[in-house]
């Protein structure tokens, strides 16, 4: 029994102060610094697939990536599992050592779970594209103070060079 997860390595400096709350408006009460965790390959990682052992809740392994690990994972049975990454990839890796089997970059960025579904036989994965939240408010507003968007503007501010705006579906036969 494995789980496989989407996860965020990101620490944060969390300064307060006094502010009156502003309907419609980004809201914590703080001043924000985010930037990655101190844990990955190269120190620069912000986001990680991982694959979790439910008997024994140890860590089977880990697949980094660049940015936050934002949307979920979804595993089919033929033993791939599937995300999508906040740079535009949709990727498939093996379920038993997360290598990366295959990967499509989308028009944006993945915030979402995959999806499958079969059609007279055939299976289908779909994943939504289209860079947005927390992660995208630099770009969508074309934000550039570190600290705007609740920190997410400097934690994120690379991603502009790797994705652009825009939605839609993308869907793949296998």
């Amino acid at each position: 029994r494995t789980l496989y997860a989407g996860l965020n390595h990101i620490c944060m400096d969390w300064e307060p102060f006094m502010l009156p709350y502003r309907a419609g408006q980004f809201f914590v009460g703080a001043t924000l610094a985010m930037y990655p965790g101190p844990n990955g390959p190269t120190k620069k990682e912000m986001g990680q697939i991982r694959a979790f052992d439910l008997t024994t809740g140890k860590a089977k392994w880990t697949k980094w990536e660049k940015f936050a690990a934002w949307g979920g994972t979804l595993y089919t049975k033929g033993g791939l599992v599937w995300y999508a990454t906040l740079d535009g990839y949709l990727k498939a890796l093996d379920n038993k050592d997360g290598k990366e089997l295959w990967n499509f970059k989308m028009p944006s960025g993945g915030i979402g779970s995959p999806m499958t579904y079969s059609y007279k036989g055939k299976q289908y994965v779909g994943s939504m594209y289209g860079v947005g939240g927390w992660p995208g408010v630099g770009l969508v507003f074309d934000l550039t103070d570190p600290s705007a968007g609740l920190g997410a503007v400097g934690a994120f501010k690379e991603l502009q060079n790797h994705t652009q705006m825009g939605g839609g579906l993308m869907v793949f036969s296998l």
